[in-house]
């Protein structure tokens, strides 16, 4: 493809370590979700800087709207400072990319880049052992609908005990302080 045969060409002129193809600055809210696709072939890392507040990253190669819940991604990075993920390329592009927002903080300001790695040969490459080669999967669509509804009555079980809990935090904080 047209990006790859890029990314080799700069990477044999010498352009260095890491590539940065694309940077983008955003914003998320406590407990919600900012969302991209990236198509990008090839060894690539996501670098995730929290200006103000905390975010984490979320990454699946089979949803593109991936959340924390561990069925819905295949890597993530929940640090309280830089987040790097290192994506192989032999994970399926799209890939989606969650950025969700700490609910500690009202809201969180990020920074997102997009790096392509300089490795000329991955590990299967280097061993040309087949059978470390990562297989090329296919996800039944029951499968993918199993997940979107998991996810669903996840959420809606989550939003009922969060209002339940803040009801009674609400309660507890009223008799304390009459």
């Amino acid at each position: 493809m047209l990006t790859s045969w890029l990314t080799s060409q700069l990477l044999s002129l010498g352009y260095g370590k890491d590539l940065t193809i694309q940077s983008v600055t955003g914003t998320v809210g406590a407990d919600n979700y900012t969302y991209y696709a990236l198509s990008y072939d090839g060894p690539i890392s996501l670098v995730l800087e929290s200006l103000e507040g905390d975010a984490d990253l979320y990454i699946s190669q089979y949803l593109l709207h991936p959340s924390y819940n561990l069925s819905e991604y295949c890597l993530s990075s929940a640090t309280c400072g830089l987040d790097r993920i290192d994506i192989p390329s032999s994970f399926r592009r799209p890939l989606g990319v969650a950025v969700y927002g700490h609910i500690i903080y009202p809201l969180s300001i990020f920074k997102l880049t997009v790096l392509i790695r300089d490795e000329p040969h991955e590990l299967n490459d280097l061993f040309e052992n087949p059978e470390l080669e990562y297989p090329e999967q296919e996800v039944p669509e029951a499968v993918i609908e199993s997940i979107h509804r998991k996810a669903a009555q996840h959420s809606d079980e989550q939003s009922i005990f969060m209002s339940m809990l803040w009801t009674f935090l609400e309660i507890l904080l009223e008799v304390l302080f009459a």
